[in-house]
């Protein structure tokens, strides 16, 4: 009974764990940055499917008669993990134990899929590491966007002094997880795996960029033969796009002459692929064009100031975190959010609820750590003989207090 909505009932039951005193204080407290951001998302998102029921001639957004309504709620179901992570964590160690669990997730992951990769000396499309996804109907792409986000947060952590076998436990989970990322060949994942470690590298250690550069200048000789080879087939030797890149330009194109005629609204939530027909990819491929078209400009805005504040919010926790793992949380989120930006210009990496669950509770943990930071414990005070001052009512020396 209700097996098709247990993702559904364990995130309101996470909700509502927290034996609050009434309903009313199950549901997001005001002081979640990103509170009110969210529910303009849901509410315009929810819009934006009757604006595709309307188009296309769809049942009314209400049950699951209409297509677009089960992707809406799992959209949202996703983002609702936010507010799960920030209630329901009240201490730094809170915050570590998530942590924990979550890279353990990752490294099981990782571990698991070594079976499946098979190396070889040219790219076939058979050979491509496709993870547990595949079981959702996601592709090879999500989870080497998966591998990439998540594994930069683990390379964080092993960054920064926190308990020695946390980082080994960390670089060990980022390391391991480099090997099934090369064979889910998606060049997507690669840049976004560029970007990250750019960003962490400026900010943390030098030494990855210079790193970064050597890859750069002699990636055919370092790299595996059959990364190289799929590198290199973006182009034909006539200099023309291979078969997937074209298809990807047919597809944008689309995305833009969309938003062209609908700028504002755009052709509402999941409206896209009623507009390719026919077409040998169903999907715009970048997930800001496929918004554009589908949510108009309203829609792109309240995705760029949600990735925004995300963003900000990283490197707040890592500028003036006052514990080793707040930064290295901070740094890690940033260089994941960085990431995010970069896969998502290759397809839709965001919007599944098995990719993108992960983004949003690192996004709660954070910006929870951010509020524990702010109302960290004040320093004692003792009082001593030295400075002291007369009582204003009975004139007697009074001990000032003094800060340790």
């Amino acid at each position: 009974p209700l097996g098709t909505q247990t993702l559904t009932l364990l995130v309101f039951a996470s909700l509502l764990g927290r034996r609050p005193k009434s309903l009313l204080d199950a549901f997001p407290a005001p002081a979640a940055p990103q509170m009110w951001l969210l529910w303009a998302v849901f509410t315009y998102t929810y819009l934006a499917t009757w604006n595709a029921s309307f188009r296309y001639g769809l049942p009314p957004p209400i049950d699951t008669s209409n297509p677009t309504l089960a992707n809406w709620k799992n959209y949202v179901l996703m983002m609702l993990t936010y507010f799960a992570a920030y209630r329901n964590t009240h201490s730094e160690q809170d915050a570590r134990r998530l942590t924990k669990v979550m890279l353990a997730v990752l490294l099981l992951m990782v571990l698991q899929n070594y079976r499946s990769v098979i190396a070889g000396e040219n790219y076939s499309f058979l050979r491509r590491a496709e993870g547990p996804f595949i079981f959702a109907e996601l592709n090879s792409n999500h989870f080497g966007a998966f591998l990439t986000h998540y594994g930069l947060m683990a390379l964080a952590i092993s960054m920064f002094a926190v308990p020695r076998w946390q980082r080994i436990a960390a670089a060990a989970t980022f390391l391991l997880s480099i090997y099934p990322l090369f064979y889910t060949y998606s060049r997507g994942a690669w840049a976004g795996t560029v970007v990250g470690l750019l960003i962490i590298g400026l900010c943390r250690k030098r030494s990855i960029v210079l790193g970064l550069v050597v890859v750069a200048l002699a990636w055919q000789a370092l790299l595996p033969a059959d990364v190289v080879d799929r590198i290199q087939m973006t182009e034909a030797e006539d200099g023309t796009l291979e078969k997937s890149s074209a298809q990807r330009f047919v597809v944008w194109e689309k995305a833009l002459q969309l938003f062209k005629s609908n700028p504002v609204f755009g052709v509402g939530f999941d409206g896209f692929i009623f507009e390719t027909e026919g077409f040998g990819l169903r999907n715009a491929h970048n997930y800001f064009l496929q918004v554009a078209a589908e949510q108009g400009l309203i829609g792109l805005v309240l995705l760029a100031l949600l990735l925004f504040r995300a963003g900000r919010s990283g490197w707040r926790l890592y500028r003036h975190g006052h514990s080793e793992f707040f930064r290295a949380l901070g740094l890690g989120y940033l260089a994941c959010t960085a990431a995010v930006l970069t896969t998502n210009n290759f397809g839709d990496r965001f919007s599944q609820l098995a990719v993108g669950t992960f983004y949003f509770l690192f996004m709660g943990l954070v910006d929870r750590c951010n509020h524990l930071n702010q109302n960290k414990p004040q320093p004692k005070v003792r009082l001593t003989e030295k400075h002291h001052t007369n009582h204003p009512r009975t004139g007697w020396p009074k001990a000032a207090p003094r800060t340790t």
